[in-house]
């Protein structure tokens, strides 16, 4: 199984701490490149969020500075990439989770829709994002 992560403009200092944690995860770095989204490519990539009153603020951030991304492999890749970044709010997740480790909790809780990582949340949105790294040339 394959997923698509991302680190975002915030925790990309964090590289190499994160493919550790990606690697002793027993996942594998299928592909890996540091990236610029354009503003078009960030609306595009967040299309499902359209008209949310946070989608602004999210294209903005992630068109803002370069972002690492990440095709992954491995036994139930998704779910193991998810449980390693841990929740949406950095503040509820386990010491051990990258969210809480490295993303600014408190800026997240300020609003900032900056939460340090994106994962994948299907087996079809893996294979969208992916779609779309491999369409724009960074995987």
């Amino acid at each position: 199984m394959k997923t698509f992560a991302m680190i975002k403009p915030s925790c990309i200092v964090y590289s190499t701490e994160v493919e550790a944690a990606i690697i002793a995860a027993g996942l594998r770095i299928e592909t890996s490149a540091e990236v610029r989204f354009t503003r078009e490519m960030s609306e595009e990539f967040y299309a499902e969020h359209k008209g949310k009153p946070f989608f602004e603020g999210l294209v903005a951030m992630i068109s803002s500075a370069p972002v690492r991304v990440y095709c992954l492999s491995g036994e139930n890749a998704i779910q193991v990439w998810r449980d390693l970044i841990g929740p949406t709010n950095p503040n509820k997740g386990k010491e051990d989770q990258l969210r809480r480790k490295y993303a600014d909790a408190e800026a997240y809780a300020a609003g900032s829709p900056d939460n340090g990582f994106h994962g994948s949340a299907n087996p079809e949105d893996a294979e969208r994002e992916i779609d779309l790294m491999r369409k724009w040339q960074f995987l």
